[in-house]
């Protein structure tokens, strides 16, 4: 469809009054349906582009709807339609006990006979003209990617290997596509970046002192799987390894004596018993057996004589 000449901003005098139609520049229309095109519906880039054009130009429902025929796929602007009149619906509630209580859904989507839009732009006010225009931006930003099945936004999780910034990145078009309340997706996608962190992540956002804000979690976790971070990982993975090792060593039994904290070579008993009388002072063994008298009254030396009863059996 042709852009030129659809969509026409409304414009008012110095005191908010005599509306009337200015061409909306059709690039400005061009640029939102490139943004789609090459971003996608659910990008940062389409939605702060469509936020900046929609707070610098006053449009009617029948403006509002042109655009969204041009933005969206036919089916896409079923589901747009269908939550732009729930938030409607919403303000309408809203405006009950102040001027602008009479205002049914109807009206305020711009059907029939309320369907041209210099009937609009001279029978909506203006403030009521500005929530319609931020209910349909809410409503076209909940509509999810075409070709796309979304989970609950609660089922947003970070991958393992996955950058932070992209988990939330991930997480808020999830929270801004299915969540209306302006006032809890903050609560929500700080509660849900720790919730849904993966394991690493969680023990840097656990070790942030005191209740950090979103900046200062996205700080700290933009650090996970830097060379830095990582030596940071060995290091105490190293210095736990001394730790347990040490402890071990300290409950390991000795096998001479049973106490624990030395290993048997180095036990004190041995020692001990290498200061005795019957072991040698500088090897630890034990000393040679003393001589004795054999038959012929000579001397024998304790290791002869064993040698001399080990023949004597050989011979018998």
């Amino acid at each position: 469809m042709d852009p030129k000449g659809i969509a026409m901003p409304v414009t008012y005098d110095a005191h908010d009054a005599n509306p009337k139609w200015e061409r909306l520049d059709r690039e400005v229309v061009r640029d939102l349906m490139k943004a789609v095109r090459d971003n996608g519906l659910g990008s940062p880039y389409f939605k702060q582009l469509l936020k900046g054009t929609f707070s610098i130009y006053d449009l009617t429902p029948f403006d509002l709807r042109s655009l969204a025929t041009m933005i969206l796929s036919d089916s896409q602007f079923i589901l747009w339609e269908a939550k732009w009149r729930k938030i409607l619906n919403d303000y309408r509630i809203k405006y009950q006990g102040g001027a602008n209580a009479g205002f049914t859904v109807a009206q305020l989507a711009g059907d029939p006979p309320l369907d041209s839009a210099a009937r609009q732009a001279s029978f909506l006010p203006r403030d009521v003209l500005t929530d319609i225009k931020d209910a349909a931006r809410k409503a076209m930003v909940q509509i999810p990617p075409a070709g796309v099945t979304e989970s609950l936004f609660t089922d947003v999780k970070q991958g393992p290997s996955e950058p932070f910034a992209s988990f939330i990145d991930r997480l808020t078009q999830a929270v801004d596509r299915q969540v209306i309340d302006e006032g809890v997706k903050s609560h929500l996608i700080r509660c849900l970046a720790f919730a849904n962190a993966n394991p690493e992540c969680k023990r840097v956002i656990s070790a942030v002192p005191g209740q950090p804000t979103m900046a200062e979690i996205l700080e700290a976790c933009s650090k996970v799987g830097t060379p830095q971070h990582v030596a940071t990982i060995l290091g105490d993975h190293v210095e736990k390894a001394v730790k347990e090792a040490f402890a071990n060593f300290q409950q390991r039994q000795c096998y001479k004596c049973g106490k624990p904290g030395h290993f048997k070579k180095d036990c004190p008993q041995i020692t001990n018993n290498a200061d005795s009388s019957d072991h040698c002072s500088a090897c630890g063994r034990r000393k040679r057996r003393p001589a004795r008298n054999n038959a012929s009254g000579g001397t024998q030396s304790g290791n002869s004589r064993r040698s001399v009863d080990h023949q004597r059996r050989r011979h018998k």
